[in-house]
């Protein structure tokens, strides 16, 4: 039965696990490689290395949220020309590719701009986070879910389950509800189901 599965704890922003919010300045200057971004202007080919890339994230990051005309603003999504070409796949759809970490992580952390953020729910939920951004070691709690939290098992916001659906599809968290050793197929999920791989709703 899954309740007597011991939920693994999310790794910490210090753990081995992830990437302390204290080395985040460090993996910004690492970025990995020239493929991984977009070409430099040649006005700035006196900067530094460092200076390169963070110019480079920020001309990104710059683009990531476009106001639309009712004033809402929507995330800006990489193509997917330009995500085959941070993956280093250029060839016919049979080519087989082989990614080094670096590279994956620089592809998912491109998608991840996509993904919107509840930044106070994040900073309540990771004091450790509000320390760094606190301090200016982060820019904000999207700029750590992209460079760490998301490796690291955090969510970007809470995700709420369709407790008729969740019930429905998961019969065995139903049955423990209406015994009593669950309150909700909500408290299933946190404490369970995600790390099981239930999804919280229909697609």
């Amino acid at each position: 039965m899954y309740l007597k599965k011991t939920a693994q704890p999310i790794a910490p922003a210090t753990s081995g696990g992830g990437v302390s919010v204290y080395q985040a300045l460090d993996r910004d200057e690492r970025a990995s490689g020239a493929a991984a971004l977009p070409p430099l202007a040649s006005g700035e080919a006196a900067l530094s290395r460092t200076e390169k890339v963070r110019s480079q994230v920020d001309h990104e990051e710059a683009r990531n949220d476009i106001p639309a005309s009712n004033d809402k603003r929507y995330a800006y999504l990489i193509s997917y020309a330009r995500l085959r070409e941070l993956l280093g796949y250029g060839g016919g759809d049979h080519q087989s590719v082989v990614l080094s970490p670096d590279r994956l992580e620089n592809a998912v952390k491109m998608l991840l701009r996509a993904v919107q953020v509840d930044e106070d729910w994040y900073l309540r939920q990771h004091p450790d986070v509000r320390e760094a951004v606190a301090k200016g070691v982060f820019r904000s709690a999207k700029h750590h879910f992209i460079e760490s939290g998301y490796f690291e098992g955090r969510k970007p916001a809470r995700v709420f389950v369709d407790e008729e659906w969740y019930g429905r599809v998961y019969p065995d968290v139903s049955e423990s509800v209406e015994f009593g050793e669950l309150g909700s197929c909500q408290e299933h999920f946190d404490r369970y189901g995600e790390r099981e791989g239930r999804l919280p709703a229909e697609d």
